[in-house]
């Protein structure tokens, strides 16, 4: 039987009792905290949003999961780990901080944060993986310990794998910091001369020293760049390229083979909840919020990563008549993740969907 995907609609319009309902009823739909066993630590993964971007899920709507948990013996703690790409995101002091600051508290949702690759980003295990382009990745600690693993994800566009969801946060947002450099290590940009402006912001917050000024342009050392995107993120005349291609494919194989490795120790005790809800092109770490691109649409459960991610952008689909790359205005760039996913044996792209009233 394919996997089963629950689906829970909602707008913009309800309240917040009523989404507080609907996350409950996806958890135990999912049959989750039955698979626990009392004491397991369970890591709650989730995007705590960048400074200046409140799109990201709601921390008023993790208290009825971790409520959920700590019934059935679990001990939850929310995470996430520290970006690539410079900003308050990038260590773990000023990441608890900013958490703290978006409503991410004990005393708003029931449990602690812990940013799970340490205070640099650089505390993690190698986890080998056969079979994959990587050989082995690197994991959070605290994650990869956790005995359980609930992903929250947040449906957008992404301008490098046409859009994030579960097997993103799952891949990318598991890695420790090298493990999100070996992610990005063959995109390589380049800066539009006639497009630069001369203002000097990428240099200053590129993150390995890669990008000089010549002639008043910027200019970026491919041999130095690490791929972060950091360049693209903070451009404002969008000035700097990246030749998709291959490029876009080798990294989304490459965070699939990273979203199989933060789930390697979790057996049957990892379930995955997304929001389809203010959908914008670009994802959470933006530093500025965006229109949505479509109307709030609804919240998914699954115990199959693939089938939830894979539901979601047909979702957008059927709802708003458009796909999310149509969207977003990306319909050239090649999305691979949940293809080469379900080729992983990470999970399907047949599911069967039951909605929830």
């Amino acid at each position: 039987m394919p996997p089963e995907v629950y689906f829970f609609p909602c707008t913009r319009k309800d309240t917040l009792e009523h989404l507080q309902n609907g996350m409950k009823e996806l958890l135990n739909r999912t049959a989750f905290t039955q698979r626990l066993e009392r004491n397991d630590a369970v890591a709650v993964k989730i995007h705590f949003g960048e400074e200046g971007n409140r799109g990201h899920v709601s921390p008023d709507l993790l208290s009825p999961i971790i409520l959920e948990i700590r019934s059935s013996g679990g001990r939850p703690f929310l995470t996430d780990t520290n970006t690539l790409y410079t900003g308050r995101r990038s260590n773990g002091v000023d990441h608890l901080i900013l958490a703290c600051e978006h409503g991410f508290t004990p005393e708003r949702t029931g449990a602690p944060v812990l940013i799970a690759d340490g205070l640099f980003g650089d505390d993690g295990v190698d986890v080998p993986l056969e079979g994959s382009i990587i050989g082995k990745a690197s994991i959070a600690r605290d994650i990869h310990m956790a005995q359980g693993l609930v992903s929250i994800s947040h449906l957008t566009g992404h301008l490098a794998t046409g859009f994030g969801a579960c097997l993103k946060n799952l891949g990318m947002g598991c890695a420790t910091r090298k493990g999100k450099m070996v992610q990005h290590s063959s995109m390589k940009p380049r800066v539009a001369p006639k497009k630069c402006e001369g203002c000097e912001t990428c240099v200053e917050l590129c993150p390995a020293g890669s990008i000089e000024m010549v002639e008043g342009r910027a200019v970026i050392q491919s041999d130095g760049c690490i791929g972060c995107g950091q360049c693209v993120a903070t451009c404002r005349f969008n000035a700097v390229i990246f030749d998709w291609g291959e490029t876009a494919e080798r990294l989304q194989m490459k965070m699939v083979d990273y979203a199989m490795a933060a789930l390697a120790t979790k057996g049957q005790k990892a379930v995955h909840i997304t929001a389809l809800t203010h959908i914008t092109r670009e994802c959470d770490c933006l530093a500025r919020d965006e229109a949505p691109l479509c109307d709030d649409i609804g919240m998914l459960a699954s115990n199959d990563p693939v089938a939830l991610d894979q539901a979601s952008v047909d979702l957008v689909l059927s709802s708003s008549g458009r796909s999310l790359a149509s969207l977003s205005n990306r319909e050239d760039l090649p999305v691979v993740q949940t293809v080469y996913a379900e080729s992983r044996g990470l999970g399907s792209r047949t599911y069967s969907l039951t909605h929830i009233s």
